[in-house]
């Protein structure tokens, strides 16, 4: 709590913090771990509780003169949204935000949007897939591309959508013999740039205006009737390049303001030290995040528990042997990760939503602090459990009996 950092502070090396939940992910973390129940060392099972708390660059991490990216958005005849970006989908969830945002933002469903495959001939360029960065970059670039889309098809719905729901009226009176329109509501008056909404790919107007479904129009009836017009025919295509407002760093000096925003996160645990084995067992964990705002709460659910689980590998397990050149453990038989055994407890996941103005709908990138804190956290619930600071990884049992030894000869 006295280091934490705090909304609007700059902090010595030049990273200027706009929103900031670390204090919120505390509290809540030691709600939900029960802290104050568990603290404390020198049990008869040696438990022992720890925590540990992150920053990490949530707004990309400007590395290059330019740390941006650009998309293209291409509507076809029937309503459906081509999405082109740079960035790759490596299983993080990439293109699910990318998919929602666009879906969002241009006023169509999920299903209509698909997402090309990455490709250099065709993708506009993107600084790269690190850092947190593809959903923090690529979908602040698809909300620029949405609005331009937005503003073709507004501007030219003016022209088209009186001559088009005319057309649907006519069919609503076939099928509605007698039915006479709303008096006094002139549709051609009406269709203003700023009057149209578009929402799950139906074009509408907003305001005063009578709910009648023949004023709906089909967003892919507007696209071909945009098409098919002779020479005056338009498709609708926009691109945008989204560059963060960071600053490259000095890197001689260290300082530089090199994210836009920033991700706070708190991972608090409780362990199980054997001290005749030396083995640790994890019987409870908690990771709260301050991510800005849940854009896919499965997606992110998904990359905190990973991350958390690579995390335990770092500091319980993961360790390269090599012996004159030679790796001695190259295959996962001799090379042990976490498996479902050893990730069999309760994690606990919860999010911050500080709603920062730089990100899209005020999200931050989450990629990796997933697995900043878990090995601190962690070596600070052994120190609590058996007195002993753990200043190497991975904290094997072997490790842990040494430094058990050590603590022994030093009383």
């Amino acid at each position: 709590r006295l280091n934490s950092n705090q909304p609007g502070e700059t902090t010595p090396m030049g990273a200027k913090v706009t929103t900031c939940g670390l204090m919120q992910c505390l509290d809540e973390s030691a709600r939900l771990l029960g802290w104050k129940d568990s603290h404390g060392q020198g049990r008869s099972k040696k438990r022992g509780v720890g925590v540990a708390s992150l920053v990490h660059v949530g707004g990309s991490g400007r590395i290059y003169r330019s740390d941006g990216g650009g998309v293209i958005l291409k509507l076809d005849d029937y309503g459906n949204v081509n999405v082109s970006y740079g960035g790759v989908e490596m299983g993080q969830g990439l293109h699910s935000a990318l998919t929602l945002t666009v879906a969002d933002a241009v006023g169509v469903r999920p299903d209509k949007v698909f997402i090309n495959p990455t490709d250099t001939a065709t993708c506009p360029w993107d600084v790269g897939t690190h850092a947190s960065r593809g959903a923090f970059v690529g979908c602040n670039a698809a909300l620029m591309a949405a609005k331009k889309v937005r503003d073709k098809l507004f501007a030219c719905a003016t022209e088209i959508y009186p001559r088009e729901v005319q057309k649907n009226l006519e069919r609503y009176q076939r099928a509605h013999p007698g039915y006479l329109p709303p008096a006094g509501f002139d549709v051609a008056l009406a269709a203003r740039p700023d009057r149209f909404e578009l929402r799950d790919g139906v074009l509408s107007l907003n305001g005063d205006v009578p709910d009648e479904p023949w004023l709906r129009l089909e967003l892919g009836r507007l696209l071909r009737a945009m098409h098919f017009r002779g020479s005056a025919g338009q498709m609708v295509v926009a691109e945008a390049f989204y560059e963060p407002p960071s600053e490259l760093p000095d890197w001689e000096k260290g300082v530089g303001n090199m994210s836009a925003t920033y991700t706070y996160g708190v991972q608090a645990v409780e362990v199980e030290v054997d001290e005749e084995t030396g083995e640790v067992a994890i019987l409870r964990a908690v990771s709260v995040h301050d991510v800005g705002k849940v854009l896919n709460r499965q997606t992110l659910m998904g990359q905190v528990i990973g991350g958390f689980a690579q995390g335990v590998g770092f500091a319980l397990y993961e360790q390269v042997l090599t012996e004159r050149g030679r790796i001695l453990n190259p295959s996962f038989t001799d090379y042990k990760i976490p498996t479902i055994a050893e990730m069999d407890f309760p994690l606990e996941v919860a999010f911050i939503e500080t709603d920062d103005d730089a990100g899209p709908f005020g999200a931050k990138g989450v990629g990796e602090p997933g697995l900043v804190p878990t090995a601190p956290a962690i070596a600070n619930a052994i120190y609590d459990a058996i007195g002993v600071r753990m200043r190497h990884l991975p904290m094997t049992p072997e490790r842990v009996l040494a430094a058990i030894d050590e603590r022994d000869r030093c009383r």
